[in-house]
């Protein structure tokens, strides 16, 4: 539970990180010198919350592995909800800064933005969001394997709810449907 709490603080604090980021950029384009020094400072550290969830996600990882060579059902199911559910604000505050700034490039440029280098930056920043948050699904799919192994579920459907799993947006609906599907002991819902 502490890595949860870890990895979901790591998001966060990355999250209010690149909020302060972006209001620092606008601050200082009026040439402020403390300003120019407090945004270095703030994306440097944005930088290492970011790598900080990269690596507590990466020890999620092996943590879920753990859980499913020990078979702890009710562990990977209740780490699988809370960061998957508390993972929400997160994407929705990531995808409304984003956009955001998407649509300030596109009005200040007049439509120009769609054919520069701007839209790559934006392709580069969701990569390191999914890098981020990827590791969120290592309790689901770590649920997922183990309900494979016990017969519980079919190879399709693991392979399905794998990549819904593995989907923004999608994998909370997933987590919905089998927290639902599957219940605490691992039983069939009914």
């Amino acid at each position: 539970m502490k890595l949860v709490r870890n990895l979901l603080l790591g998001l966060y604090v990355n999250i209010f990180l690149v909020l302060l980021l972006v209001i620092l950029t606008f601050i200082s384009l009026s040439g402020n010198r403390i300003c120019v020094l407090l945004l270095f400072a703030v994306f440097v550290t944005a930088l290492g919350s970011g790598l900080f969830c990269i690596v507590v996600g990466v020890i999620s990882v092996f943590a879920a592995c753990r859980l499913f060579q020990k078979q702890e059902y009710g562990i990977l199911r209740h780490n699988m909800k809370i960061l998957k559910f508390s993972s929400i604000p997160y994407l929705f505050i990531n995808f409304i800064i984003y956009y955001l700034l998407f649509i300030i490039f596109f009005v200040a440029s007049r439509g120009t933005a769609t054919v520069t280098p701007i839209p790559l930056f934006f392709m580069f920043v969701i990569f390191f969001t999914y890098l981020g948050v990827i590791f969120t699904s290592a309790y689901g799919i770590g649920l997922l394997a183990l309900l494979l192994k016990e017969k519980k579920l079919k190879a399709g459907c693991f392979l399905f709810h794998l990549l819904l799993q593995l989907c923004f947006v999608l994998d909370v609906v997933d987590t919905l449907v089998l927290m639902k599907k599957f219940k605490r002991n691992g039983s069939l819902g009914r």
